[in-house]
């Protein structure tokens, strides 16, 4: 029988890939901030905006829909890179996207805290 405790213990299979990362981090290459600001206005402003648009049109409200709209306004994430680094994509652009998102993630949801 399980123990109450084994629910609460986190899952650190993917700390070497996030050590990883996170030494890639330069800030550097955020210097080059136009596609980097694409990518995060497409992924963090755009695409949530059509679906707050689209369940406003069909009238979903609720906890279920708050909590979707806040899961497609996440930053991108470690995956990014991983795919970036296995198919020999542009893996620094990854990297800086996902560590302008993650910065840019603290501000807009203590924003999104305090106002809605």
């Amino acid at each position: 029988m399980p123990t109450p405790h084994a629910k609460t213990v986190p899952n650190y299979k993917n700390n070497p890939e996030r050590f990883l990362i996170g030494a890639r981090v330069q800030f550097s290459s955020l210097r080059d901030s136009k596609p980097i600001a694409a990518c995060l206005t497409l992924r963090m402003f755009l695409i949530p905006l059509l679906l707050l648009i689209t369940f406003h049109l069909l009238g979903k409200h609720g906890l279920p829909y708050r909590v979707t709209l806040l899961e497609t306004a996440m930053p991108p994430a470690l995956t990014t890179s991983i795919i970036a680094l296995q198919y020999r994509l542009d893996e620094e652009f990854a990297i800086a996207c996902i560590s302008a998102g993650s910065l840019l993630c603290i501000l807009l949801f203590t924003f999104s805290m305090i106002f809605f």
